[in-house]
């Protein structure tokens, strides 16, 4: 289980999940990054893949439901499915924390366009 978040003023922290799935820890706030929070194996393999397995390869880790609920915002980087997957999308409608997003596409996903202000 990864170690508890630091407290404010404290050393900024960074617990990863998974792949690009990370937490930042930073002056008393926990950004969750690139949310890929689907159970391993819940996708198809990558197309063309030289190696096709299910994806995503690993679990998350132990306690990681802990984590989440530390979290006060969210960066989403770009809407490639190992970077924002479904449960993912999921977890972020249903928090309603503050997103900031990276790639514009983002603002026309079906399940997160109705959260921005255009």
């Amino acid at each position: 289980m990864p170690s508890p978040p630091p407290a404010a003023g404290a050393a900024p922290a960074v617990t990863l999940l998974r792949h690009a799935t990370v937490i930042v820890a930073l002056g008393g706030q926990h950004v969750l990054v690139d949310p890929m929070l689907d159970p391993a194996g819940a996708r198809e393999p990558i197309a063309d893949s030289p190696e096709p397995r299910a994806n995503p390869l690993v679990g998350l880790p132990t306690g990681f439901a802990g984590r989440l609920a530390e979290v006060t915002a969210a960066v989403v980087t770009h809407l490639h499915a190992d970077h924002l997957d479904d449960e993912g999308t999921r977890w972020l409608a249903e928090r309603r924390v503050p997103m900031y997003v990276v790639d514009r596409k983002a603002l026309d996903h079906p399940k997160l366009a109705s959260w921005f202000e255009k």
